[in-house]
């Protein structure tokens, strides 16, 4: 059992950075037309409006996906009983938004907000087919199909968002491009997990699953609203321009983040929710897979962090400059949180939630205090207040699984991590003392592209030789070595002539 767990989640986690990298490059490509394409104000009317009805998706959700993954055994009768209850959340959630639209659109001053907000409600009601087939797909340890169907959703969704920004729709392109991807994805999620809802609810079936899912929906809201509320602030405080400009900075210190740690996110809570009762595996599990993921997001990180003033200004334009950075200080804080995101994961599967929410409501809390007083220093304080409260938040949520029954111990911790980081740390400086003989000695200046090229080689060849180095000097390591069969797995993935040739 445990060997075909270990080999479905490998299989899922190649198959995941798949589509995380597909995702990123689909993902980036179209910020950059839209950046040419929109301006700040058209970014930040529409961040105003995820800002809040995300939050309100949220709570169509109720956590009960994640209580569909997370149970031993699932009835029919739960499938359809959970589903119509979201449907029901869905209807409540787009009357809310009906009666404070327009009074919201008059808080931020732009007569757009009100119909973008209704628009996006359509959303909601794909929830609860994405949720209840997407969960199907997630307990068979599916992902390859689960996969396949985000990578072409997404690149329809995008397809048809860019459709709309080229025929001159302003912020609307996002709400088309967004609605596009759920109703493709929930198409092909109905396809393949041919699941359909029947016209009866069932009370009784649908309380287990509230236990566990009302606690997941606590805290996801809760979480939520941390992700969200300085985009509320901003938009009242800054303004919609700077709250657009912010937004390109967030959202490019995620981009590594939201195409790869979100989707593993799922993975990982799936598959340790299967051997929940296992302490050791389970943590054998959760080392393994956080040293795969810092390692695949933390060069990246790196990478973007160095050229992130030619990028913008080549990629975006030079209106969005005074991103770069807020961006910096933001992608610190990101290194933390894929800390943070795959320690939740082990700690859901552990039904240690209850724990979780005042660590989650303390995030929300020091969020609002992070904008607040960053703002006297622009975007970059509320930059450095938000990174930050990142780290203080993951040092909490470290130290309370410490004290859970799984004892987490620092020592755990820093072996998973510790190939990325040491690798990090030198590319880092080799990056850093090569910027000052560019700069310094050969007078090239960051836009130059010789000097974009000898960064990226000098960050790209250190971090993989360091990373390499360390995971060969310790041949006895299962975490370490795991992740080195896992590499060679995906580079036979992509490259399937290296299978063919001979040591």
């Amino acid at each position: 059992m445990s060997q075909d767990l270990g080999q479905r989640m490998r299989s899922g986690a190649l198959w995941t950075y798949l589509q995380g990298g597909i995702g990123s490059v689909i993902q980036f490509a179209a910020g950059i037309v839209m950046a040419r394409l929109l301006m700040p104000e058209d970014f930040g009317v529409f961040f105003a409006v995820v800002a809040y009805t995300a939050l309100l998706g949220a709570q169509v959700n109720f956590g009960l996906p994640s209580a569909l993954l997370q149970a031993k055994a699932v009835q029919a009768e739960q499938w359809n009983a959970a589903f119509w209850f979201m449907e029901g959340l869905a209807l409540l959630c787009t009357l809310m938004v009906a009666a404070s639209a327009a009074w919201l659109a008059d808080f931020y001053g732009d007569p757009r907000y009100a119909p973008i907000m209704l628009f996006s409600c359509v959303s909601f009601f794909l929830m609860p087919f994405m949720g209840i087939n997407g969960s199907l797909l997630r307990r068979e340890m599916d992902f390859k199909t689960l996969s396949q169907i985000q990578i072409k959703a997404k690149f329809s969704g995008t397809a048809l968002g860019l459709l709309a920004a080229f025929a001159g729709l302003g912020p609307y392109s996002f709400v088309v491009g967004g609605l596009g991807t759920s109703l493709i994805s929930a198409a092909l999620m109905a396809r393949q997990a041919p699941w359909r809802p029947r016209w009866n609810f069932d009370r009784e079936a649908l309380r287990p699953l509230l236990r566990f899912g009302w606690r997941m929906h606590l805290n996801n809201s809760l979480s939520l609203a941390a992700n969200r509320v300085d985009n509320m602030l901003l938009g009242r405080l800054a303004g919609l321009d700077l709250l657009g400009i912010y937004n390109r900075a967030f959202s490019l210190s995620r981009l590594p983040i939201d195409n790869l740690c979100t989707p593993l996110y799922q993975l990982v809570f799936g598959g340790l929710s299967r051997i929940q009762d296992n302490l050791d595996h389970s943590r054998l599990m959760y080392q393994k897979v956080l040293c795969a993921v810092t390692s695949a997001v933390f060069p990246l990180l790196l990478w973007l962090i160095f050229l992130v003033e030619p990028l913008i200004y080549y990629l975006y334009g030079e209106k969005w400059l005074p991103a770069a950075e807020p961006f910096r200080y933001l992608a610190l804080g990101a290194f933390v949180l894929v800390i943070s995101i795959t320690t939740s994961s082990l700690a859901s599967a552990q039904n240690l939630v209850a724990r979780q929410t005042p660590i989650v409501a303390t995030n929300l809390l020091l969020t609002i205090v992070a904008v607040l007083v960053g703002i006297r220093w622009g975007l970059t304080g509320v930059a450095i207040g938000i990174a930050l409260k990142m780290l203080l938040t993951n040092l909490l949520l470290i130290r309370m699984m410490r004290r859970s029954h799984m004892e987490l111990g620092w020592s755990q911790l820093a072996m998973a991590i510790l190939p990325a980081a040491l690798s990090t740390l030198a590319a880092a400086g080799a990056g850093w003392l090569l910027d000052n003989v560019l700069r310094e000695g050969l007078g090239l200046m960051s836009l130059d592209w010789r000097y974009m090229l000898a960064i990226s080689v000098t960050l790209g060849g250190v971090y993989i030789l360091s990373w390499l180095l360390v995971v060969r000097s310790r041949p006895g390591n299962p975490v370490l070595q795991a992740n080195l069969l896992l590499l060679k797995q995906l580079a036979e993935r992509l490259l399937p002539r290296l299978a063919r040739i001979k040591p």
